[in-house]
């Protein structure tokens, strides 16, 4: 008999930036990635559920007869399974209607909670059942996208024909109109804010909600304070998705949480560090045709890729919200427990004190390079031994910043700086500091290395803020004199820094970790090193007052 043709099946969710970008606090963004997290594995369950259905990227064991798959923590919202041909679109359809299904099951509990509060939400947000003629507001939010490609016995010409098929796809999305009236929501700024749009209506309505949750004892105060309420139905929904998911230990602490500050009064040291790291050029590496793989193993690059990542992400849940320091060398931070917001294969993203950013990054590398630059024995030709490099991102931020919004400036430094200026395989660093031009800078990985040596040096308040400024306002003036003169670039930074009164040595060493900065015009970087040097020093412990540093992660 002959056996059924096979087609590869490429399965999304989003939008995922939106998705996780819409938030308020650092829990808004780890509940926007969980919840997408969670969408995708109700859509694996479905598939693996179908006889004759694999999935291929990433790669999950087929679960035994009459159990149910194990399915790891931190899935990507876009998967390629292998399905039988003829069932393909059926198990798309089912996999869609399994994702709106938990979708809505997850509005509606929160529905629950908050109509227990005196809601009375408006039809146009809310009914229940749906009605054909009137969209409700969370029925605008998921994509849900497919495509198949037939397989003919060639894994790698129709994973690449998939891909293909897939971006195409995607350049053609449906735009539907949506009419948002009235109040809008606080975090996200698009939709209608409960109950019904109307502001009055709106404000009395949170008020009663904040002043009823002081008086439960279901712990629910946390999800109606008035500050950080206000929300539609949509963001309502991610606030109380541990509420209603039933996520007891998902407990994040604020940004306030990750200050080196010495008192509750001392403004210069409301800052903490918001760090990620992404790997480069992944789609590429898995877009290598049969004749760039060694063997042709098209299909096994992708399984050993697929299982790497999940090791690398893995290895950094604790279970806790805490990040797991152990793979990174046993790393102590020198503030607060860093906490991990989401490890989703090659992408990672982390809030931490702004004197622990530069050391983890620097591990989460060389813990990422260790799963998959062994991986580049199974490529040939062009581009291999640059496959499987990481890039990172760190921002430094005053903690009245809006998460989303930092999510957002986090996003576009990654890209921009690290990616496209540097190349790749770098890290950018920007210090958005109150009432200041926010200053921006990105190194190679190896110079980084001598970035935190200069920060050592100057902990001990070697370097001025004035003289910080004055070498760089100088630095236009000599720069065409000295052009690529490193010797001259050492002596002129040496003679700088020494009439300040520090130690000839200290000031040469000091001058040759400054000098491929200037070099490079990136002078700039100064005001973050000395920022993470003597702005955010270490001091001593000190424990926030209770009920100001740790929320739920609404």
């Amino acid at each position: 008999m002959t056996a059924p043709a096979t087609a590869l099946l490429t399965f999304r969710i989003g939008p995922v930036h939106t998705f996780i970008a819409q938030a308020r606090r650092v829990a808004d963004l780890w509940t926007g990635s969980e919840v997408l997290s969670r969408l995708i594995e109700e859509a694996i369950r479905v598939l693996l559920a179908e006889p004759g259905c694999q999935m291929v990227f990433p790669f999950i064991a087929p679960p035994a007869a009459g159990q149910e798959p194990e399915l790891p923590a931190g899935l990507p919202n876009r998967f390629v399974a292998r399905v039988p041909t003829v069932r393909g679109e059926e198990i798309a359809r089912r996999m869609r209607t399994a994702v709106e299904a938990r979708w809505n099951a997850l509005v509606r509990a929160a529905v629950e909670v908050i109509e227990g509060y005196g809601f009375t939400i408006a039809t146009d947000i809310w009914s229940e059942p749906p009605s054909s003629e009137q969209p409700r507001q969370p029925d605008h939010v998921l994509e849900i996208a497919w495509s198949l490609v037939e397989e003919r016995g060639d894994y790698a010409a129709a994973s690449l024909d998939g891909a293909r098929r897939f971006a195409a796809s995607r350049r053609f999305r449906p735009f539907a109109t949506i009419e948002e009236r009235g109040e809008k929501c606080a975090v996200c700024g698009e939709r209608t804010a409960l109950p019904d749009g109307i502001r009055q209506t709106v404000r009395d309505a949170w008020v009663r909600a904040e002043e009823l949750s002081k008086k439960s004892r279901s712990g629910d105060r946390a999800f109606f304070r008035l500050d950080q309420t206000r929300l539609c139905l949509v963001c309502a929904t991610k606030r109380l998705y541990p509420k209603v998911a039933d996520c007891p230990d998902a407990w994040f602490s604020d940004f306030r949480h990750f200050e080196p500050r010495e008192n509750e009064t001392d403004e210069n040291f409301h800052y903490f560090a918001l760090l990620k790291v992404d790997g480069d050029r992944l789609g590429k590496v898995l877009s290598r045709g049969p004749e760039e793989v060694r063997d042709e193993r098209v299909e096994e690059l992708h399984r050993d890729v697929s299982s790497a990542l999940a090791r690398f992400a893995d290895a950094l849940r604790s279970g806790t919200p805490n990040l797991n320091l152990i793979p990174l060398g046993g790393y102590a931070p020198a503030g607060k427990a860093p906490q991990l917001i989401y490890a989703g294969g090659d992408d990672v993203l982390v809030v931490c004190d702004p004197r622990d950013a530069l050391p983890l990054a620097l591990r989460l590398r060389a813990s990422y390079e260790k799963e998959l630059v062994p991986l580049r024995d199974l490529l040939v030709g062009a581009g291999a031994e640059e496959a499987f490099t990481v890039s990172g991102a760190v921002l430094f931020a005053h903690t009245k910043h809006p998460a989303g919004l930092l999510f957002n400036d986090l996003e576009n430094l990654l890209k921009r700086k690290a990616k496209q200026e540097m190349g790749r395989n770098a890290l950018a660093m920007r210090l958005d500091k109150r009432g200041g031009v926010p200053v921006e800078v990105a190194f190679a990985w190896d110079d980084i290395v001598d970035f935190t040596d200069l920060v050592g040096l100057l902990s001990d308040g070697e370097l001025s803020s004035k003289l910080t400024y004055h070498l760089r306002e100088d630095e236009d003036v000599v720069a065409a004199a000295f052009t690529q003169d490193k010797q001259r670039w050492e002596d002129w930074l040496a003679d700088r820094i020494g009439r300040g009164g520090t130690r000839e040595a200290v000031a040469r060493r000091m001058a040759a970790l400054m000098v491929p900065i200037f070099l490079s015009g990136r002078s700039q970087a100064l005001r973050i090193a000395r920022f993470l040097a003597t702005e955010v020093r270490e001091r001593p412990a000190v424990v926030p007052p209770a009920g100001t540093a740790v929320e739920a992660a609404l």
